[in-house]
């Protein structure tokens, strides 16, 4: 798991389960927009934007989720880019309403905010990971050339 191999047991599993966690409540918020579209958004976005969204958020938070719980870092990497850029559109829909007046929705906007900011930091831990590990690999393989008397 990246980051996370030199951890103890028990702290590598709370930390799996809690990415399981949100990735898992993050498809299922998706999923609970294409079935109870909230109409001011769908006055925001339409349907059809609103439906994308959800799709996309859907199924990439399920695909994080399976990935995250197999150990499947390179597809979590990916399907956490996804799933964070469909929350960051509803955010901004959502903070664009609390700017024109519909207070009551800053509780609501400051959570998904939280949320799509914890989902975009995974990513961005996964692509330094994907860094190091590139790296390494390249070294391996220069290290190879060079005793293999491939490379000058």
């Amino acid at each position: 798991m990246p980051g996370t191999a030199d951890w103890p047991r028990l702290q590598r599993r709370l930390a799996r389960t809690l990415r399981a966690v949100i990735y898992g409540f993050a498809a299922l918020a998706a999923a609970g927009v294409l079935v109870w579209q909230p109409p001011p958004i769908v006055a925001a976005i339409g349907p059809g934007g609103l439906y994308a969204l959800g799709v996309v958020g859907a199924l990439a938070g399920a695909a994080a989720l399976v990935a995250s719980l197999t150990h499947r870092w390179r597809a979590e990497w990916v399907a956490t880019w996804f799933v964070a850029a469909a929350f960051a559109a509803y955010t901004t829909i959502d903070w664009a309403m609390v700017l024109v007046g519909h207070y009551g929705r800053i509780p609501g906007s400051a959570v998904l905010t939280a949320l799509t900011a914890a989902i975009a930091a995974r990513g961005v831990d996964l692509w330094v990971f994907h860094l190091e590990t590139s790296h390494a690999r390249r070294a391996r393989v220069r290290r190879w050339r060079t005793v293999a008397g491939l490379v000058a």
